[in-house]
């Protein structure tokens, strides 16, 4: 994929995000990009003053990472601890279509994470606080 072509995805992508953050205060903004061995990059966040969201694109999106007064958590494992890891879009999505990880994102967001838009920052913070702490261990 040339660099054209990946920064067209990012931009089609981000709409969909957009759509759901941009009404809650969230701007975008490119953090890193570039080439290296494994092709494009591209590593961006949707931030405002209390929290953000970011997130890396080489062939699908991937590390979606919430953020908030020093804590951090991705988004597989709030998924995973709100119970809702099975019914999650993004855990499933088809990383053949270049746009299904951000559709499923922003579905994800809309339908699972109002205390990330509308929620305090304490409260977030409190939620990924607890994820973290009742985390399953890896195997």
């Amino acid at each position: 994929m040339n660099k054209e072509a990946h920064q067209k995805i990012i931009d089609q992508g981000r709409g969909f995000i957009d759509l759901v953050l941009e009404p809650h205060g969230f701007t975008y903004e490119v953090l890193d990009c570039g080439n290296s061995s494994g092709g494009y990059f591209t590593q961006a966040a949707f931030t405002r003053p209390d929290r953000r969201l970011t997130f890396s694109y080489r062939w699908a999106i991937g590390c979606a990472v919430y953020h908030c007064q020093g804590e951090s958590t991705s988004h597989e494992a709030l998924m995973e601890y709100l119970g809702v890891d099975r019914q999650s879009a993004y855990v499933w999505f088809d990383r053949s279509d270049p746009m299904s990880g951000f559709q499923s994102l922003a579905k994800d967001i809309s339908a699972y994470l109002q205390s990330f838009l509308t929620g305090s920052a304490d409260d977030f913070t409190k939620l990924i606080r607890e994820c973290m702490e009742n985390r399953k261990p890896n195997g």
